[in-house]
């Protein structure tokens, strides 16, 4: 099977793929962002070649952009497309594609409500992004989303009438916690963005359990900070710091390699997900039903106890080992008890592996085969 992937916002979508594709036969052709080669390059090492890899930058010119994402639909024949990630050009991405007429396209859905219930603004710019979803819509033979729930609810909402498949876009890998229970290690993953999490809320809950039990909880932020709420964020992290919490932070980018190991070194990772959330074009979309938080998929990537707020559905093969809270008395709570009793977060832990140990390679790969079987019938 000749197969196309365009993904050029989601690394943590790169990756997945090309070790789940990588042990199949498929010949495999790959539209990417530019600036994830290198990380790419650092994990595939001698995988790399496998595939055929069309690196482009996303932010060039919408000339250029065209131009060089023709060249790669018309390369060759294809089976499959899988559109992975279209937030942006949706009707260079249709025109680009147009003359693959006998490939089946599979649009992956990150934001249900974005793009099925665009809501009508008389700007030109919304006006175009609109009617590049429903020109998508009409092409797609089928769609994608990251989570049982989200599949749930295009279903109940009836937002089409085309086949919904899901698939999790991580490969379990779960290792032991570095930090051996001597201290409660807390990573909160993700850019420092103020309207996907609420970071003051975990400032202050970290504090006040530093105050009770001094030097037996460090706080991680694994993620850039973006504009003026991060830089503030950052300051507060390194105010912190000076009470004598041990704290670590980026202000750039952080490597893949590196973003690995840090959440691999976390003993419990925290979400302060808002519940609900717009992103683009004032639509407002719910985490666990519309979209779906990378934070999840990294919690069981590496088999880790997941703390997230009361609302936010977790997928029901890790829920033993997600905790909720719906206040900062109750975040404060959870974090004190699995800085003060190491046995507890030694059961969190054990269930976290088992739980992760339901997204294995073999699983996933039975999920993808059923996918590309279907939509090739």
């Amino acid at each position: 099977m000749k197969i196309a992937i365009y993904e050029t916002v989601h690394l943590d979508w790169v990756l997945p793929l090309c070790e789940l594709f990588g042990r199949r036969s498929d010949e495999v052709s790959i539209f990417t962002n530019i600036d994830f080669r290198e990380d790419i390059e650092a994990v595939q090492k001698h995988q790399f070649n496998r595939f055929t890899w069309h690196f482009a930058d996303p932010e060039a010119g919408v000339r250029t952009f065209y131009r060089q994402l023709r060249q790669f639909f018309t390369t060759d024949r294809f089976d499959v497309i899988l559109l992975n990630s279209v937030d942006a050009r949706h009707l260079v991405v249709y025109a680009a594609l147009r003359n693959q007429t006998r490939a089946k396209v599979l649009i992956n859905i990150h934001d249900i409500r974005n793009f099925f219930m665009h809501p009508f603004r008389p700007e030109l710019r919304s006006l175009i992004r609109s009617a590049g979803k429903k020109i998508l819509q009409q092409r797609a033979d089928g769609f994608l989303v990251n989570a049982r729930a989200m599949k749930e609810y295009m279903e109940a909402h009836q937002l089409t009438k085309k086949p919904v498949f899901w698939l999790s876009p991580v490969i379990e890998k779960a290792t032991v916690p570095t930090t051996g229970g001597e201290f409660l290690h807390v990573v909160v993953p993700g850019s420092i963005d103020e309207r996907r999490r609420d970071y003051d809320f975990v400032l202050d809950a970290v504090e006040a359990v530093h105050t009770q039990v001094p030097g037996r909880i460090h706080l991680t932020f694994a993620g850039r900070p973006v504009g003026d709420y991060g830089s503030r964020i950052i300051g507060r992290m390194q105010e912190l710091g000076e009470l004598g919490i041990p704290t670590a932070f980026s202000e750039d980018e952080i490597r893949e390699t590196k973003f690995q190991e840090i959440i691999a070194s976390a003993s419990v990772l925290l979400s302060p997900l808002r519940i609900k959330t717009s992103i683009r074009d004032a639509t407002e979309e719910m985490y666990g039903l519309t979209k779906c938080s990378g934070n999840i998929y990294d919690a069981i990537r590496h088999g880790r106890p997941l703390v997230l707020p009361a609302g936010v559905r977790p997928p029901e093969e890790i829920v033993t080992s997600c905790l909720h809270y719906d206040s900062i008395d109750s975040l404060q709570e959870i974090l004190l008890q699995m800085a003060q009793e190491p046995g507890h977060l030694a059961t969190l832990t054990i269930r976290a592996v088992e739980n992760s140990g339901k997204f294995s390679f073999e699983k996933i790969s039975h999920q993808l085969a059923e996918m590309l079987d279907a939509i090739t019938k």
